[in-house]
């Protein structure tokens, strides 16, 4: 890289733009089954922005898809789910979270793509999609792991609105993701990969 004075102010050895095998490359999709086998045709990881139900079956199609390019892969893996996270005290102290700090960003923000957040009660269409997990911890967890018992992923992305959100409320989320939800997911992926070698 070269400073103000075009003189050499750190050199940097990125990726070449092509090389095999390619780096992993996360590919998004909201249920599009064309998506899910196209990433699979590229040895792409999907990234699923759709509830379980949706997302289970297209799991399925993406193995299909991909053993017929010469690769096995299990269930959920080199797969991604999107989850919103809120965990506080009660479902019910969560839900009113929710509408206190992030009925603009569902409003304004989701609401204009479409489909996520429509009509009258955006973070009502919101909290029924199935891409939110909210409530008490023992909730959230319990959510999750009924979610991962349909598709378990190997990777959980989840979103945060930093600019919403109270900062110690995105760090404590965090922490309890970390610490009392993502082993408990990473046990259903295990489950998972044992009973399908047997």
């Amino acid at each position: 890289e070269n400073d103000e004075n075009h003189k050499e102010a750190e050199a940097c050895d990125p990726p070449s733009p092509y090389q095999k095998p390619h780096p992993p490359v996360f590919l998004s999709g909201s249920g599009c089954p064309e998506t899910i086998e196209y990433a699979a045709r590229q040895d792409f990881n999907p990234v699923y922005f759709c509830n379980a139900q949706t997302a289970g079956p297209l799991s399925t199609r993406y193995q299909d898809t991909a053993r017929k390019h010469g690769r096995n892969y299990q269930l959920g893996e080199k797969q991604a789910v999107v989850r919103w996270v809120y965990i506080d005290k009660t479902d019910e102290s969560a839900e009113k979270f929710i509408r206190e700090y992030e009925t603009d960003i569902w409003t304004n923000l989701y609401g204009a793509m479409g489909r996520r957040a429509a009509g009258a009660d955006p973070v009502g269409s919101s909290l029924a999609s199935g891409l939110i997990a909210y409530g008490s911890l023992e909730t959230v967890r319990k959510q999750l792991i009924d979610q991962w018992k349909i598709l378990p992923a190997d990777h959980l992305v989840t979103i945060f609105h930093y600019a919403q959100a109270p900062l110690d409320w995105v760090l404590s989320n965090m922490d309890a993701i970390t610490t009392h939800i993502k082993p408990a997911l990473d046990e259903i992926i295990h489950q998972s990969r044992r009973a399908e070698a047997a």
